[in-house]
C-alpha cells in the first residue's frame, strides 16, 4: 500500500520544490545591493552614483548601498565586480575609465576582460570632454594655439594613460598641435597649477568644473561631441573649430556575466525608469551631461566600438610607452 503512493509523493514534491523556486527568483531583491564605486567618496562620479541608488532602493523597494572602492583608476572595482557572484546584488557603477579606456590601454595585462566579464544593463549619461584655460588666459580658440612655437605650450592631464591624456593626445593628433603634456594625479593639483600659470591648459571632463566655468574663473576653448552642448551653448565644439574629436566620457551600470535574465530585465528596467525626470536627470544635464538609457546589446556594443575609439586615439608608439610605465 505505501508503494502504491510513492509516486504521488514524488511528484507532489517535485512540483513543490519548482514552485519555490520560481517564488525565490521573483523575490529577487530579497536583500540589499551593493552598487560598487571605483572612486572615494565625493567625487562627482560618487555623487551620480549615490543619487541613482537613491532612486532604485525607491523603485526595487530594497536598499541599494554604495560601496566605494578607489584604486588604479577604477579598474579594482571593476576587477571585484566581474569576480562576483552574477545574482544581481552586485553591480558597478561603470565608467569609460575602467570599461573603455583600461582594456584598450592594458590589453591582455587587465584582470578582467571586456566585454566577457560582465552583463551589461544600461548606460546613464555621457559627458564631453573639453580643454580648458584659466579665465584670465589670453588664448580664446584652438586657431591661437598655432600661433605658438611647438610644445612652447602645455596641457594637463589627471592621469598619465587616462582618457584625459589619450583624449588630449587624440586632439593633438588630429589637429597637428605639438603641446607638451604634464601628467596629474587628479584636476584639482592641475586646476591650481593652470590658474598658477605653471600649466597652460588642462584636458578632462566638462562637469566637475561646470561652477568654475560659469563664474568666469575658467574657460572652455572647446568640447567634445557632434553638436553645442546645452549648458555651455556658447562654447564650440573641437569640431566646429576644424577637428573631429568625439570621444566622450560615459556612466553606466553593468553586473558581472551571467545575470538571470529576469534579473537583469528588471534591473533595466528600473534603471531606465530612474532617468526618467528625476533629481538624478536635472543634475547631469545642468552639468552639461547628456542623459543615455541604451541597454543591453546596444550598450555592450557601444563600449566595445569605444574601446576601438581609445586604441585609434593612443596609436601604437604612445600604447608602448604607456603599457612600459
Amino acid at each position: 500500500m505505501k508503494n502504491r503512493f510513492l509516486p504521488r509523493a514524488c511528484a507532489l514534491a517535485a512540483f513543490l520544490a519548482l514552485f519555490a523556486a520560481g517564488h525565490a527568483g521573483a523575490a529577487y531583491p530579497e536583500r540589499p545591493i551593493r552598487l560598487i564605486v571605483g572612486f572615494a567618496p565625493g567625487g562627482n562620479s560618487d555623487t551620480y552614483a549615490r543619487q541613482m541608488a537613491q532612486d532604485l532602493t525607491e523603485r526595487l523597494g530594497q536598499t541599494v548601498v554604495v560601496e566605494n572602492k578607489p584604486g588604479a583608476g577604477g579598474m579594482v572595482a571593476a576587477r571585484d565586480v566581474a569576480n562576483s557572484p552574477p545574482d544581481g546584488y552586485t553591480l558597478l557603477w561603470a565608467n569609460s575609465g575602467n570599461l573603455s579606456t583600461a582594456p584598450a590601454v592594458m590589453g591582455d595585462q587587465l584582470s578582467y576582460r571586456v566585454p566577457e566579464d560582465f552583463t551589461f544593463l544600461t548606460m546613464v549619461f555621457q559627458n564631453p570632454h573639453g580643454l580648458f584655460v584659466a579665465g584670465n588666459s589670453p588664448l580664446r580658440s584652438l586657431k591661437e594655439l598655432y600661433s605658438f612655437p611647438p610644445n612652447k605650450l602645455t596641457y594637463a592631464s589627471t592621469g598619465f594613460g587616462g582618457a584625459s591624456h589619450i583624449g588630449m593626445e587624440a586632439v593633438k593628433r588630429l589637429s597637428k598641435l605639438e603641446i607638451l603634456h604634464v601628467p596629474y594625479r587628479s584636476a584639482g593639483p592641475a586646476i591650481t597649477d593652470m590658474l598658477g600659470g605653471r600649466v597652460d591648459m588642462l584636458y578632462t571632463s566638462i562637469p566637475a568644473f561646470h561652477e568654475q566655468v560659469k563664474s568666469g574663473q575658467l574657460r572652455l576653448l572647446a568640447i567634445t561631441g557632434p553638436e553645442r552642448n546645452p549648458a555651455f551653448a556658447e562654447v564650440p565644439t573641437f569640431r566646429e573649430q576644424g577637428v573631429d574629436a568625439q570621444i566622450m566620457q560615459w556612466f553606466g551600470v553593468v553586473a558581472p556575466a551571467g545575470l538571470p535574465p529576469e534579473v537583469e530585465a528588471l534591473l533595466s528596467k528600473s534603471l531606465v525608469a530612474s532617468l526618467s525626470g528625476t533629481q538624478l536627470k536635472a543634475l547631469i544635464e545642468r552639468e552639461g551631461g547628456t542623459v543615455n538609457t541604451m541597454t543591453g546589446e546596444a550598450f555592450q556594443r557601444y563600449v566595445v566600438e569605444d574601446i576601438g575609439r581609445y586604441r585609434d586615439a593612443v596609436g601604437p608608439e604612445l600604447l608602448k610607452e604607456i603599457q612600459g610605465k
